[in-house]
């Protein structure tokens, strides 16, 4: 009697555990996915070429926690669209305030540092 006794404690302390570490998981998954994958971007800056033919948008993905004055620092994507609003073209960047230096060329167009994208 006493051996299926310590049987059945076993067995619930291995199914408490599994069920904890399952819901730790998900728990950390969503977390994970609602801090990183589902924020909404906010517009930050639009740049227009100089014929106005193109544009460049940044969005900035808000930061859970930043400090006042670190708005630059968020993290965003930016979109090269024609000026109906198709987008061309697209780039992830760590830092919103490094898509600053936008060099307007015939044939294209580049960020400093970040990305050189050809016009159609």
């Amino acid at each position: 009697m006493q051996v299926i006794s310590t049987t059945h404690k076993k067995l619930k302390e291995k199914n408490y555990y599994i069920g904890f570490i399952t819901t730790s998981i998900c728990l950390i998954v969503i977390f994970w996915m609602l801090t990183t994958h589902f924020r909404p971007t906010q517009p930050y800056k639009t740049f227009y070429s100089p014929d106005k033919k193109f544009i460049i948008e940044v969005y900035s993905r808000p930061i859970l926690f930043a400090m006042p004055g670190q708005s630059g620092d968020a993290p965003g994507i930016i979109y090269l669209k024609n000026k109906q609003g198709n987008v061309i073209n697209s780039c992830n960047v760590n830092m919103v305030q490094n898509a600053e230096h936008i060099e307007w060329k015939k044939d294209g167009v580049s960020i400093k540092l970040l990305v050189k994208w050809k016009l159609p």
